[in-house]
């Protein structure tokens, strides 16, 4: 008898380390931004204009949303993405009547314009920065990130993923610092030879306790989605641990 049962408990930790392996094999080998980028390219476009509505937008993690804002293919539709952001903060949140001209102005910036290629004009940076600090003094830190940085909620939730892509999303984000640390500094060349973050708006870009200031060179990224305010500027350089 007491064989019989040191054979089932041998049989249900291989069961459970067999699974656990099953389950490996089934996530993406990436980072998490590239992860994020594949289940959006697996989706249908019905399922992708779904996700990217502002309820469900809410749900996905941060860099879900971003990837989901990479995949509008018009300068219409990243027009679209951020004004329903907008949109959506108006409407859900308590703020002063006299705050929603502020809004409105925030809602004008997204204009198709705005995302018809990367924003590198001195003067419209200028005035994005400006509006960007009148909403912080006027609205506070949660809604300039909300209607800036996360299109959404800061808090980066998993809610809205389907069971096995939240598995996978937990995962990765659920791989130890340490080897984080060392795809951040040794491995960078191999994993990242495209710049991932614009130092003009620190480490907004960044995830986790990286920042914008790898010492690696990188190939600038002008393509969707971009980084910086909106997603909309040229990426110039790595996220990294090094210099924390």
């Amino acid at each position: 008898m007491v064989k019989i049962m040191s054979f089932k408990r041998r049989s249900y930790v291989a069961i459970i380390v067999g699974s656990w392996f099953a389950i490996l094999a089934l996530m993406p080998v990436a980072r998490p931004e590239a992860g994020a980028r594949a289940w959006v390219r697996s989706l249908g476009e019905v399922d992708r204009q779904a996700y990217s509505q502002p309820g469900l937008l809410a749900e996905l993690p941060i860099t879900y949303r971003r990837a989901l804002f990479g995949a509008a293919e018009t300068p219409e539709e990243r027009s679209s993405f951020w004004r329903a952001v907008v949109a959506e903060y108006q409407a859900r949140s308590a703020h002063q009547a006299d705050h929603d001209a502020l809004l409105e102005r925030v809602e004008a910036l997204y204009s198709p314009a705005m995302f018809s290629a990367v924003q590198r004009s001195a003067e419209f940076n200028a005035h994005l920065a400006a509006l960007r600090r009148q909403v912080r003094a006027t609205l506070g830190e949660e809604a300039e990130r909300t209607l800036f940085v996360v299109a959404g909620p800061t808090a980066s939730v998993d809610a809205g993923l389907p069971l096995l892509e939240r598995l996978r999303y937990r995962l990765r984000e659920g791989v130890p610092n340490a080897w984080r640390r060392l795809q951040g500094t040794v491995m960078r060349d191999a994993l990242a030879a495209t710049c991932n973050c614009n130092p003009e708006f620190e480490n907004e870009d960044c995830t986790g306790h990286q920042n914008c200031a790898s010492p690696f060179a990188c190939e600038e990224d002008t393509s969707w989605p971009a980084c910086g305010t909106a997603w909309a500027h040229p990426c110039t350089k790595l996220c990294s641990f090094d210099n924390n």
